[in-house]
């Protein structure tokens, strides 16, 4: 089950790492700075919004990946009296 739900994480946090990439992409077209001027992205005020919600839910599901992520097992090794190691 751990490791499912590892997976699982890992690729919620890629997913979201993906879209708030795109969506800086989105801004930075609609703000004119990257692209190519016949785009029809490029200067474009709507593309601007749109790629600010598309990073902001990317950044959400980067967070919450990492909050849901599983949590360490402790595993004691700690010598017992007769100095044998238990598991």
């Amino acid at each position: 089950m751990a490791k499912s739900r590892e997976g699982l994480t890992l690729i919620i946090v890629f997913l979201g790492a993906l879209f708030a990439v795109s969506g800086l992409a989105f801004i930075l077209q609609g703000l004119g700075i990257v692209g190519p001027g016949t785009s029809f992205m490029f200067k474009n005020p709507t593309w601007i919004y749109q790629g600010a919600f598309v990073l902001v839910g990317g950044l959400i599901l980067v967070v919450i990946g990492f909050a849901f992520r599983p949590k360490a097992v402790k595993v004691s090794t700690a010598a017992t009296p007769e100095g044998k190691v238990s598991p």
